[in-house]
């Protein structure tokens, strides 16, 4: 029987993450990486490399300016991204779709509507 080493998983932090952990070291600049290693294992249960840190520290002024999606993605073709763009945007304004807004886990909650609605739910 042969030992077997487990695999390497690689953490892929979101954009809201890495803001989130510029903007921790900022408030407390005394915390070691190390230290910022341990608090972001506790808080976002989340296991990064200590070099990840020291990226996310050295690039945080174009971290700041990237937007809050998940990943974000270069464009290999421009031209045929513009092209496909404005196809889905003539797309859209002939079948009348619009834009949905999602709403994040993070949004505010109506209490109260909850308290009243919670009892008929279960009633069901």
């Amino acid at each position: 029987m042969s030992y077997k080493e487990p695999k390497k998983t690689k953490t892929a932090l979101t954009n809201k993450q890495r803001k989130a952990i510029i903007n921790y070291k900022e408030k407390h600049p005394q915390i070691s990486q190390t230290d910022l290693v341990d608090w972001i294992k506790q808080t976002m249960d989340l296991k990064v490399h200590q070099s990840t840190i020291s990226h996310l520290i050295k690039n945080k002024d174009e971290i700041r300016e990237i937007p809050l999606t998940k990943r974000q993605k270069t464009v290999r073709y421009p031209v045929l991204e513009n092209i496909l763009f404005d196809w889905l945007q003539k797309f859209k304004q002939r079948h009348g779709l619009k834009k949905i807004t999602k709403h994040e886990e993070d949004a505010p909650v109506d209490e109260k509507a909850i308290e009243i609605a919670l009892p008929q739910l279960r009633a069901l």
